[in-house]
């Protein structure tokens, strides 16, 4: 029984070194990165009297500890990585799809599917500071209040397969939102 179990062993070590293809069946996690784009058309004032176009993007949100964007990761087979990244891209979209379209408030497809260091809780409001803070950096001269049109992208990059495919990244808009800074 124990030359039995010792041969059963020597022969597992020895597959996996003779045959390595039998190591590859294991199972490995790849991630991708994501964070939200901000692309600003009009400014326009309160009173309707100014309307300035523009074609700024804002290149990330940040998140509450001041970091910017989040992150992934999914597991599949070893001789599939791409879909390990393709499953961490299709979470990570989904996640920024549901808070756009319900800005408010976090999602639970932000807190599952492998994702982490998702700290935004509130949309909106993250997407308001942004904005104006911003704009008022860049010294755009508009006669406060005023609103601002922005449209929401989610951004997804990282190895090949983070973007579909064997691309490495892909952006997709999201929503449209109108942005009043006071």
């Amino acid at each position: 029984m124990a030359a039995a179990r010792a041969f059963a062993l020597l022969a597992i070590g020895f597959g996996s070194t003779a045959f390595p293809c039998l190591a590859l069946a294991q199972n490995i996690e790849r991630s991708c990165s994501a964070g939200y784009r901000l692309h600003l058309s009009v400014i326009e004032s309160a009173d309707g009297g100014t309307r300035v176009p523009v074609t700024e993007v804002i290149g990330g949100v940040a998140n509450r500890d001041g970091s910017f964007g989040f992150s992934a990761t999914r597991g599949c087979g070893a001789t599939v990585p791409n879909r390990c990244r393709r499953r961490a891209s299709e979470a990570l979209m989904a996640c920024m799809a549901a808070h756009a379209a319900t800005p408010g408030e976090r999602p639970a497809a932000c807190g599952s599917g492998g994702i982490s260091a998702y700290q935004i809780a509130d949309l909106g409001k993250t997407i308001t500071r942004t904005v104006c803070s911003y704009l008022m950096s860049q010294g755009f001269q508009v006669p406060k209040p005023y609103a601002i049109d922005v449209t929401i992208k989610g951004s997804v990059y990282g190895d090949d397969g983070c973007g579909g495919g064997d691309r490495n990244s892909l952006e997709r808009d999201l929503a449209a939102m109108r942005v009043t800074c006071d």
